[in-house]
């Protein structure tokens, strides 16, 4: 269960789901990222009326600049299709 757009507690829907998004090249400012993050969070509290708590803001931001930070360390990559395949023997 969780809050869908229109406030009430029920399972999200696709239409429900709420996003953003922005490519960082470079020497991207980490203020600039953590502002997306607060203003995204801000937005979703204010236009859609879904509880955002300040404890949860400051971990979101945090977060956000971890990432940043440490973005050319970090590195995604797809995972295989049956995850039991890919066991560690020993």
């Amino acid at each position: 269960m969780g809050w869908t757009a229109d406030g009430k507690s029920g399972p999200a829907l696709p239409q429900d789901l709420i996003s953003a998004s922005r490519a960082f090249e470079g020497s991207e400012d980490i203020a600039v990222a953590r502002e997306l993050a607060h203003s995204f969070l801000t937005d979703v509290q204010a236009l859609h009326g879904l509880p955002v708590f300040e404890r949860v803001m400051c971990i979101v931001e945090l977060v956000v600049s971890e990432l940043v930070t440490n973005r050319p360390q970090v590195r995604f990559r797809p995972l295989p299709a049956d995850p039991g395949s890919q066991r560690r023997r020993h």
